[in-house]
């Protein structure tokens, strides 16, 4: 939800993505650069390159999702990322063999019944407000975040599968960030008319919070991870579930977007399809 406070704020987006790459690449290098230096020397180059790769996808989903909240609404955009868990899914019973059961059948079909009410329906009831130009919007962002979260996905799937085995290793993760801000660099080069963005103030406030957050997140939930405590077939749908509803939430108390019934039956039945999938 934060990119409907940059929304709010007037804040440029992706200035304050870089900002906020800046941050986590900081904290990322001071917690972990013993570990990060160790497994850069000893890793397969294959798997670092996958990193890199990762990084990269990183600020181009994270752009996404700040165009697609501030055109979809901040619960509609959460949900759409979420049920891309499918895409992995049906990768790794294709590509490893692992097993597709009947709670993975039902869980897809439910993940395709929800993108309909929610992108399809949930837009035509509010079709007099929405130009034809808009609703081509909603359909291009509700697709790109699908598919561009679900390829990220694929990707940390085959570097865990195919070269760390059960366990994410944390120095992989932490990797990702300086990748992200590097192609982010790379590609300011290119968007000079942010380059005023960045004498605001608001805009290396809003990447710092940001930031602070996005790192936050991203290692507690490597620690409920590594802990034990949780199972990762629990741990996933906890996170996502509990991303959509909090999403949901704040979208209807603080920014007070309008959720019609054919968006709540959607998220309801995302939250279904997630709960299926991972409990296969």
């Amino acid at each position: 939800m934060s990119f409907k406070e940059f929304e709010k704020r007037n804040i440029a987006l992706f200035p304050a993505i870089l900002v906020n790459y800046l941050v986590t690449s900081a904290l990322a290098l001071f917690f972990s650069l013993n570990s990060l230096e160790k497994f850069v020397s000893t890793a397969d180059i294959h798997l670092i390159l996958l990193g890199i790769f990762t990084g990269v996808m990183f600020i181009i989903i994270f752009n996404l999702t700040g165009k697609s909240t501030a055109i979809l609404g901040g619960s509609v955009s959460a949900t759409i990322q979420r049920v891309s868990l499918i895409i992995p899914t049906i990768f790794a019973a294709i590509y490893y063999g692992e097993a597709f059961t009947r709670n993975h059948i039902f869980g897809v079909l439910l993940v395709l019944i929800s993108i309909y009410l929610i992108i399809f329906l949930g837009k035509e009831k509010k079709q007099d407000q929405v130009s034809k130009k808009d609703s081509s919007k909603i359909l291009l962002y509700s697709l790109a975040c699908f598919f561009g979260v679900g390829f990220s996905d694929v990707i940390l799937k085959i570097a865990q599968q195919s070269y760390m085995g059960d366990t994410l290793d944390p120095a992989y993760i932490t990797m990702l960030f300086p990748a992200a801000l590097l192609t982010g660099l790379i590609t300011l080069l290119f968007r000079r008319k942010d380059m005023p963005q960045f004498r605001s103030l608001k805009t290396w406030i809003g990447g710092l919070v940001l930031g602070c957050f996005n790192y936050a997140s991203l290692y507690f939930f490597l620690m409920a991870m590594s802990s034990g405590n949780i199972p990762g077939t629990q741990l996933f749908p906890i996170n996502s579930i509990g991303i959509i509803v909090l999403s949901t939430l704040l979208a209807i108390l603080i920014y007070k977007e309008k959720i019609n019934k054919f968006i709540i039956a959607g998220i309801a039945v995302a939250i279904a399809a997630i709960v299926l999938i991972t409990s296969a």
